[in-house]
C-alpha cells in the first residue's frame, strides 16, 4: 500500500505537471494565436510561481544541505 506522504508527494508533481502545462501552454497560445505581446511571458512567470507550494498539500520541505546557513 502507498503511504500517505508519498500519496501527497504524488499529487503534488500531478498538480505541477498539469498547471505549468496549463499557464505555458495559454500563454504561447496568446502570443501565436492571438497576436499578444512577446512581454506577455513575464505574466506567464508571475502565474507560474503563483502555484500551490509544497506545504499546502501537507508535505514538510527542507532546504538541502548544501542550502543550509552556516550560522
Amino acid at each position: 500500500m502507498i503511504n500517505n506522504e508519498k500519496f501527497k508527494l504524488i499529487l503534488f508533481v500531478i498538480y505541477t505537471m498539469l498547471y505549468e502545462c496549463l499557464i505555458w501552454g495559454l500563454v504561447a497560445a496568446s502570443i501565436y494565436y492571438l497576436h499578444w505581446s512577446e512581454w506577455t511571458i513575464l505574466v506567464g512567470i508571475v502565474m507560474s510561481s503563483a502555484q500551490f507550494k509544497p506545504w499546502h498539500f501537507g508535505l514538510s520541505y527542507e532546504k538541502p544541505e548544501s542550502l543550509k546557513d552556516d550560522d
